[in-house]
């Protein structure tokens, strides 16, 4: 008799205590033993269910709320699970407002589950951020992205759920082990411009200087605009990147690129660092067509242009140094066959020394060899060596703005005809010193 009320009330209208009685009667009645789970990290028991699977009933329920400090922690479980949490943003929001987002599985050294935790503004449909757990599939851990909050207020919701990517044989769940998310606001560090209109000045002081920026939300892009003055001969912007280390390293891997000012659709460089773990730097030097003011986006490294925007981290505070200086290689332009630099080898024997510089990115040098007709088989051998004994012979150090003004890299150019002892055969000696000589790169026998 207690059982049929039970279940009256729960096809009724129930109270809450009476549904909560009703589904526990009827679930227990037609429960029997079971052997344990052979999911990994999935339990016997599962957690109590909630009703926090749309936007709809994050925003009625009171146990789908997030409060700003204060970890929430939920399940998911069954498969295909999707957690939806509501927060209220909190009013006045610090000056350039941040939401911090951090996730991850709780006590779980191993779970099925990779995490998904999207940001939605107060539509539910548009998305602020998507962010995944990078660790490898069932190995989860504390993860986390940064959003930038300008012009918003009001409500925002999160979706949880687990990473359909990163599943084989269905979509994982772990009933086992719940997880944590925590949301908290602050200011943005970074005091960079966000636009090109805006772009931040670098204000060069003996041709160096240097900006600072933190790309600290998801899809963060900084700019910066470096002016170069007239009077350069041939003027080269060397450009240096660099962040400290961070544990655990950030996702974002540090990218530089240069335009234009007057045209920020046409790149002249493009640089990222190859790993964000580790100190991040990368650097380059370009050759500009011209003076006046050049453009340069930092931004973290997406080689897939489909995909999400890289999370932000409040940690990746990075210098980016930029040095104005001419190009000193008195060969140029030699970067291409129809323009190099001709060398003319009059008689056997002959050696010719030239000094040049990989001044840039790329700058290939391009030398032309005339060699005088003989009778006899000839041996060209060549060789390139740096100088360290040749003036402004230094390769670009990091810049010190205390230290002096840093210098360009000389290569020099070394180009001989050894000459052929009375007597020698010229055929033998090409034959042996061809193969095999360290110091002969590329040689042609000629005769």
């Amino acid at each position: 008799m207690t059982l049929m009320r039970a279940s009256h009330a729960l096809f009724g209208v129930p109270s809450p205590t009476s549904a909560l009685v009703a589904a526990a009667l009827v679930l227990g009645a037609g429960c029997s033993a079971k052997p344990p789970s052979t999911v990994p990290d999935s339990g016997i028991s599962g957690p109590l269910p909630d009703d926090c699977h749309s936007a709809a009933n994050a925003l009625a329920n009171a146990d789908c709320q997030l409060t700003v400090g204060t970890a929430k922690t939920a399940y998911i479980n069954p498969s295909g699970d999707r957690e939806w949490f509501h927060l209220t943003l909190p009013s006045p929001l610090p000056d350039r407002p941040l939401l911090t987002v951090q996730a991850g599985m709780v006590t779980a050294p191993s779970s099925p589950v990779t995490l998904n935790v999207n940001v939605f503004k107060s539509d539910g449909v548009t998305s602020l951020g998507l962010t995944t757990d990078p660790k490898p599939h069932g190995e989860p851990t504390t993860f986390g992205t940064t959003i930038s909050l300008a012009g918003l207020s009001g409500d925002l919701y999160f979706l949880i759920y687990d990473d359909p990517g990163d599943d084989s044989g269905g979509i994982a769940f772990d009933k086992k082990h719940p997880f944590s998310i925590t949301v908290n606001t602050e200011s943005d560090p970074d005091t960079a411009s966000h636009t090109i209109a805006g772009a931040t000045p670098i204000p060069l002081t003996g041709g160096a200087g240097q900006g600072l920026g933190v790309l600290s939300t998801t899809g963060d892009t900084d700019y910066f605009t470096v002016t170069v003055p007239q009077g350069v001969a041939r003027p080269i912007l060397y450009l240096d990147i660099s962040a400290p280390a961070l544990v655990p390293p950030p996702q974002a891997r540090l990218q530089f690129t240069v335009y234009p000012a007057s045209d920020a659709g046409a790149p002249l460089a493009a640089v990222n660092v190859a790993s964000p773990s580790g100190i991040q730097e990368a650097a380059t030097a370009v050759l500009l067509p011209a003076d006046g003011d050049y453009l340069i986006k930092v931004n973290g490294y997406q080689p897939d242009p489909n995909a999400p925007p890289i999370p932000g981290n409040l940690g990746l505070a990075y210098t980016l140094k930029a040095l104005v200086i001419p190009d000193l290689d008195a060969n140029e332009p030699n970067d291409t066959p129809a323009t190099a630099t001709a060398v003319n080898m009059t008689t056997l024997g002959q050696s010719i020394s030239h000094d040049g510089r990989i001044a840039y990115v790329p700058d290939p040098d391009w030398y032309s060899i005339t060699i005088p007709a003989e009778a006899q088989n000839s041996l060209l051998k060549y060789q390139v060596s740096y100088n360290n004994g040749a003036p402004n012979n230094a390769r670009y150090p990091p810049i010190a703005f205390n230290n002096g003004q840093p210098n360009v890299n000389t290569l020099q150019l070394t180009v001989g005809v050894p000459y052929l002892p009375p007597g020698m055969d010229a055929t033998a000696l090409c034959q042996s010193h061809c193969p095999g000589d360290p110091n002969i790169f590329q040689v042609t026998c000629q005769g």
